[in-house]
C-alpha cells in the first residue's frame, strides 16, 4: 500500500493527548477543586436543596452571597449527581476538565474553517490545547460554569461562520442552540 502519512490526525491525537493530559492533571493530583471550587460545590447542593429552582443567595460560609452565576453549569452539575451515582463533588473535580477537553475538538473545527486548511487547524489544535491560557481557568473549581462558557463560544463561533458563508437552516439551528449555551453558562 501506498498511503499517505496522515499529518493532520497525528496533530489533532497529539493535541488531544497533551491537552487532555493537562486539563486533569489538577484534579487527579490535588483530589479537591482549587480556587473556587468549594463555593461551586455549595451552589450546586443549594439548588438542589431548593429544587433545582436558583435560590436568591448561596448558603456558602453563610456569607448572603447572591446566586447571580451563569446557571447552566451548576443545572447539568445538579441533574449530572441526581441522576447518576457520582457526587457533586467529583462532578465539580472532573467534569470541568472533561468539556475543556472537548473544547480542543471544538476549536479545531473553528480554526479548521477559518483557516481553510486541515493541517494548519490541527497544529492550531496543538498550540491551542496547551496553551495556559486556554485551560489554566476552566479546570479550576468554577470551571463548571466557565468551562461550558468556552466549549459553547467556540461552537457558536465555527457555526456562525458557516452561516455567514453558506446559510442553511440546521447552521442556523445550531448558531442559535450554541449561542443560548454561552450565554447560560
Amino acid at each position: 500500500m501506498n498511503r499517505k502519512f496522515d499529518w493532520t490526525a497525528l496533530l489533532l491525537f497529539t493535541a488531544l493527548l497533551f491537552g487532555t493530559v493537562v486539563r486533569f492533571w489538577p484534579a487527579a493530583t490535588n483530589g479537591f477543586p482549587i480556587n473556587d471550587g468549594g463555593m461551586f460545590y455549595v451552589m450546586i447542593r443549594d439548588l438542589k436543596a431548593n429544587g433545582l429552582t436558583l435560590p436568591s443567595f448561596t448558603s456558602y460560609n453563610s456569607a448572603q452571597i447572591p446566586f447571580a452565576y451563569p446557571p447552566l453549569g451548576f443545572y447539568i452539575a445538579a441533574l449530572l449527581s441526581t441522576l447518576t451515582p457520582v457526587s457533586e463533588l467529583q462532578i465539580v473535580l472532573w467534569l470541568p476538565a472533561l468539556i475543556n477537553t472537548l473544547s480542543i475538538l471544538a476549536f479545531f473545527k473553528l480554526a479548521e474553517h477559518t483557516l481553510g486548511s486541515r493541517i494548519a487547524a490541527a497544529l492550531a489544535a496543538v498550540i491551542y490545547a496547551l496553551t495556559p491560557g486556554s485551560f489554566v481557568w476552566q479546570v479550576m473549581g468554577g470551571g463548571i460554569t466557565r468551562a461550558f462558557g468556552v466549549f459553547f463560544l467556540l461552537l457558536f463561533l465555527w457555526q456562525e461562520l458557516k452561516l455567514f458563508a453558506e446559510y442553511q437552516p440546521r447552521t442556523l439551528l445550531l448558531t442559535i442552540l450554541f449561542g443560548a449555551g454561552a450565554i447560560l453558562s
